[in-house]
């Protein structure tokens, strides 16, 4: 964040205060891990749960099961791997801007793509992560935090993080569901936050 950092809107989210979380030490097939998984005390914040299992179908649809009225807001979501295919989220949807989160199951490459997201022109803000995510249980599990100005996101319980700015603009609360192929089978708990700050 330094190739930006004194260029971002300074009104909230100047920097960035990560959820806090717990710190473990894992063993896995490759070797000893540490991974990180937010601390139970965020629980009490949510409210209005959502909980719904589908068939993702091919495209991209809104999800009109949870509508946010602001980015404040928390999905756990799993999707079945078995078969080859694309498939994810756009967040923080709106104007024309997304962040969109997908996984492929053929390369097992978990994607943030922020290139079109913040509301503001920041220069060298623009970018794509990636990281090499396996299916557990041909599962991929996904526990994601949307903020004001931020997305964490939490893979297959907390073995890969993520952790990216995003300034949206305040009329980008949609959430999109997409899969380039049919069969792929999502479980998703979704709940609005209530912030730490009211």
């Amino acid at each position: 964040t330094w190739d930006y950092a004194q260029l971002v809107p300074s009104k909230y989210g100047k920097g960035f205060w990560s959820i806090p979380r717990s710190l473990r030490l894992k063993t896995y097939s490759e070797g000893i891990r540490l991974t990180q998984t937010p601390i139970e005390q965020l629980q009490t914040l949510r409210y209005n749960k959502v909980s719904m299992k589908r068939t993702i179908p091919v495209g991209t649809r809104l999800l009109s099961e949870f509508v946010p009225r602001e980015n404040v807001y928390e999905l756990e979501t799993s999707f079945s791997t078995d078969i080859s295919n694309t498939f994810g989220f756009n967040l923080c949807v709106g104007e024309g801007r997304k962040v969109v989160v997908s996984y492929d199951t053929d390369s097992y490459n978990l994607v943030i793509d922020r290139t079109h997201c913040a509301d503001v022109a920041i220069p060298k803000f623009d970018r794509m992560t990636y990281a090499n995510v396996k299916p557990v249980d041909n599962k991929i599990r996904l526990r994601i935090f949307v903020d004001k100005s931020s997305i964490e996101i939490f893979a297959n319980d907390g073995r890969d993080v993520f952790t990216l700015l995003t300034y949206p603009g305040e009329a980008q609360t949609g959430i999109e569901l997409f899969a380039q192929k049919e069969g792929t089978k999502m479980e998703l708990n979704a709940w609005m936050l209530k912030s730490v700050w009211r």
